[in-house]
């Protein structure tokens, strides 16, 4: 679902610090540029750092990886604001990739 407006996705080459305080780690940003450009999730990165944390310390445990996605992108809080659409493209995208077999 990405769009040619969209930034590269070439990802953060050194920790980065969401608005929240929050910080990507080492070991997530070496995860992040793992995957293949096209489904690298760099908004989500930058924004919700917490969210790419998570992501790569589940990677290995397929149904882990799904249920966090299933529990990102399936709310079940009605109050739930959701994502800018931006992250919840680069997050189906990498859902879909991740699904079809084609990273993980």
């Amino acid at each position: 679902m990405s769009s040619a407006r969209e930034p590269a996705r070439t990802g953060p080459s050194t920790p980065v610090e969401a608005a929240s305080g929050e910080r990507l780690t080492v070991f997530a940003t070496r995860w992040l540029q793992s995957l293949p450009v096209p489904v690298r999730p760099v908004i989500t990165a930058r924004r919700h750092p917490h969210i790419i944390n998570r992501m790569a310390l589940t990677w290995g445990d397929h149904h882990a990886v799904a249920d966090y996605f299933d529990s990102l992108l399936i709310s079940s809080r009605p109050d739930r604001r959701g994502f800018a659409v931006e992250v919840l493209d680069e997050l189906v995208d990498l859902q879909q990739a991740f699904m079809d077999g084609r990273i993980g």
